[in-house]
């Protein structure tokens, strides 16, 4: 792996590990379980309103997961590439 790649994932190893970023991510799931329970909550608009807030906080909560999914293939890649 590149070393400018390897500063990129290990900068977002380090946010993970914060208290911050663990207690963003508690907001984020309650804000999102609070979005939940109104999304029935009114009109159509509300829906549409409310559903798009629920997109955007599913992506913010899986960011973590997807990262550190990258890193593992990019890890991957570049041992593969090494033996080839």
């Amino acid at each position: 792996m590149e070393r400018s790649d390897q500063a990129y994932f290990e900068n977002y190893f380090q946010m993970f590990a914060t208290k911050g970023w663990k207690q963003f991510m508690e907001d984020m799931k309650e804000g999102q379980d609070a979005a939940r329970n109104k999304a029935f909550n009114g009109g159509e608009e509300n829906f549409l309103l409310v559903k798009g807030g629920i997109e955007i906080t599913d992506r913010l909560l899986s960011f973590e997961t997807r990262i550190r999914s990258t890193y593992d293939l990019v890890e991957e890649d570049s041992g593969e590439k090494e033996t080839e």
